[in-house]
């Protein structure tokens, strides 16, 4: 079984890491994999302006805290 994986990718470039996503879903379904598309101006360095980036870092960490099953 594999770990979970949270992947993103950036608007203009999602077409790859989407159609890996949906091999890696079809190949293994019981292995959790988040697909996670940059939307902004940051895209490919992650979201600008200081609540945005902490916003992101948090749902990397609650991710991360959610696959090896922390709780507290």
């Amino acid at each position: 079984m594999r770990p979970a994986l949270l992947v993103t990718g950036a608007l203009h470039a999602v077409h790859e890491p989407a159609k890996w996503v949906a091999r890696l879903r079809v190949t293994e379904p019981e292995s959790p994999v988040l697909f996670r598309v940059e939307l902004g101006a940051g895209a490919h360095t992650g979201p600008s302006g200081r609540f945005a980036q902490a916003a992101y870092e948090a749902e990397v960490h609650a991710f991360i805290l959610d696959a090896m099953s922390i709780t507290k």
